[in-house]
């Protein structure tokens, strides 16, 4: 059974909901290595009813903010006339130096500390 963060109940935007089930499910336990998916694969996935640029656009702006609890989003860019993808790793698996890096005993930095 996977643990839901309790900060996943803090998001208040239903993308970042979704993403953070999706990473939880794909990147959860892959040894570190993380996840890739091209956008139009996740897009497929999603169900999302706008356009694939607005989907494109969304994801975007998530990733920049790099506030999902657990996992770190990298952006891979277009190369080769290929889509863009998104690459999911869990922040504890990251090298304590890598700017992402949270260890597990630490809540999500937007939250204070929730008494569970």
């Amino acid at each position: 059974m996977l643990a839901i963060d309790p900060n996943y109940f803090r998001l208040t935007g239903g993308r970042e909901r979704w993403l953070y089930r999706v990473a939880r499910k794909h990147a959860g336990g892959n040894d570190g290595a993380g996840f890739t998916i091209s956008l139009p694969t996740l897009f497929e996935k999603s169900g999302a009813e706008g356009s694939y640029r607005r989907f494109k656009f969304e994801l975007k702006k998530i990733v920049d903010a790099d506030d999902l609890p657990e996992y770190h989003l990298l952006w891979i860019d277009e190369n080769q006339g290929k889509e863009p993808a998104l690459m999911m790793v869990r922040r504890d698996k990251l090298t304590p130096d890598h700017p992402a890096y949270r260890p597990a005993a630490l809540r999500d930095k937007r939250f204070p500390q929730m008494a569970i």
